[in-house]
């Protein structure tokens, strides 16, 4: 052996790889009951929550214990943990043989908290304590009950690695479309259900829709700024029809957006097909087209007066006016609305889709721009006990968007230009989720680790909730569709055997551990 070619580190991973990697199912010495007596009475825990715990202790065990026989195929997220202990190893400076928290433990335990609920650091750390026995079972390398850990502890050991190590454990785990994502069927409302070639008449399926877009955290700020106006970004690319986070990246600045999607797009880059961007107009830029361009990368982009876009815009406005449209055969010009009434408002939407050939090239930032769309809403106010008159009072409000896409100019872009555009708001809606659920604009961060493991981690929750609640969603014999909301999802979490079910099941369906299992 080359012994200049050899690390401990590579080998031992080979040694895991050349050997069933199923671990074996320790058992709880009796000795942790007192270790928990002690801990408890160390940490003035209330009398009754001891009761119930020790009334429980051997129920847990036994729950435990049947749960390994139920679900053999544990060891995937053992897999997981492994993984996470060779990332840390290359940051983490502590000696080996005094380490008592391990990396790969404590972030599994701040997986299970954040999809329960827990938002901070004391909050990870409580449920730690609420949930050792649990842990004792389902985590390899947990720590007898009398080390109980700190939020301090916590922070330090998960927020060593940098922003750009998480990526590659965040690519391998999270961010791809589980098989069970691809198959849902996805219902969304008057939007066009499919496309149909226009020569054979086949039924053709939409092109996947990419979202890119960037989220503040409110609460947060830059380490050695004094103005508390430098706020930390998530910025994350978006599957938009599966709900799922296919890259994350936290930067300082709302204009960096464009920067980094240039770096997450490289790095799923040909693992994905068939797929279509689409974002704000933030990011209708030079760069953006130009990079586009470079890859072959199909796109839907909304275009305002800004960034060099003015000309273009105002000759947008120019073109699109009845008189002017009027003018135009039948075949230079596809147009399709729908109406529906909503939320006391009645809306109509309507789509024109023409040619780029009516303007001038000089003005567009692409040459592979091929039609313009234009989307008008007009929404009118319903008040059901409003007289004729104080209704009539109510004005109509009209909003004007256009989008350049690079797709062929035919019926079949006007739908999928309908189809993106509708789901694009699905990554809007992700934020909103991230906001009030997981309670993200509250973490108070500075550092730049600090920020990048709250971000990623996060994002990580977030497709393992919305795997859970598409897994969970029921038909009732009606025929009505029933999606439980996150916070009923996290409810299903509470019990870390069952969090742990989901954990294998998220993991296994996996599309590269479906391939690997069929070659065994």
């Amino acid at each position: 052996m080359d012994m200049e070619k050899f690390t401990p580190l590579e080998g031992l991973m080979k040694l895991l790889d050349s050997t069933s990697r199923k671990p074996i199912v320790h058992k709880i010495p009796k000795s942790y009951k007192k270790q928990y007596q002690e801990v408890f009475k160390k940490l003035d825990i209330d009398e009754d929550y001891q009761e119930d715990f020790f009334i429980n202790y051997d129920g847990v065990v036994a729950s435990c214990e049947s749960f390994f026989k139920r679900h053999p195929k544990y060891h995937v997220v053992r897999d997981f943990m492994d993984d996470v202990l060779v990332l840390w190893h290359k940051f983490d400076k502590r000696d080996e043989n005094l380490i008592i928290y391990r990396p790969e433990v404590v972030l599994m335990v701040v997986l299970f908290a954040k999809a329960n609920g827990c938002t901070d650091f004391e909050q990870y750390a409580d449920f730690w304590l609420r949930n050792n026995l649990y842990f004792q079972y389902l985590l390899p390398g947990m720590p007898e009950p009398k080390h109980m850990i700190t939020s301090e502890t916590i922070r330090t050991i998960c927020t060593i690695v940098k922003d750009e190590d998480m990526d590659d454990l965040f690519k391998a785990y999270f961010g791809e479309v589980r098989n069970f994502m691809k198959e849902v069927t996805h219902d969304y409302k008057d939007l066009p259900p499919c496309i149909f070639d226009e020569v054979t008449g086949d039924k053709v399926d939409f092109l996947s829709t990419f979202g890119f877009d960037g989220q503040e955290i409110r609460a947060s700020s830059q380490e050695g700024k004094v103005s508390r106006k430098c706020k930390r970004h998530g910025v994350s690319l978006y599957a938009c029809e599966c709900n799922t986070v296919l890259a994350a990246m936290c930067v300082n600045k709302k204009n960096q957006e464009l920067s980094s999607f240039f770096k997450m797009y490289s790095s799923i880059m040909g693992v994905f097909e068939d797929h279509l961007v689409i974002s704000d107009s933030l990011n209708a830029r030079k760069d953006f087209f130009d990079f586009c361009d470079f890859y072959g990368i199909d796109y839907c982009m909304p275009i305002k007066a800004a960034y060099g876009l003015k000309p273009l815009f105002n000759k947008f406005n120019e073109f699109f006016t009845e008189e002017n449209l009027n003018t135009l055969e039948s075949h230079e010009i596809l147009t399709q609305s729908h109406n529906s009434l909503e939320h006391g408002r009645y809306e109509t939407v309507t789509y024109t889709l023409v040619s780029i050939k009516h303007f001038d090239k000089d003005l567009l930032p692409s040459q592979r721009i091929k039609c313009v769309l234009r989307r008008v809403k007009t929404s009118q106010r319903v008040v059901k006990t409003a007289t004729k008159e104080e209704q009539a009072k109510l004005k109509p409000t009209t909003e004007v968007h256009y989008y350049v896409l690079s797709l062929d100019f035919c019926n079949a872009t006007l739908l999928q230009a309908i189809h993106s555009i509708g789901v694009h708001w699905n990554y809007e809606a992700h934020h909103n989720i991230l906001d009030t659920v997981l309670l993200q604009d509250m973490q108070a961060v500075s550092t730049d680790n600090t920020a990048s493991f709250i971000i990623k981690s996060n994002k990580m929750v977030f497709n393992l909730l919305t795997y859970v609640r598409a897994r969970t969603t029921r038909t009732t014999p009606k025929g009505a569709v029933k999606v439980p909301s996150y916070k009923q999802v996290m409810a299903k979490m509470s019990n870390p055997l069952t969090a742990f079910k989901y954990f294998i099941d998220y993991f296994l369906d996996r599309p590269e551990t479906e391939s690997a299992q069929e070659q065994a």
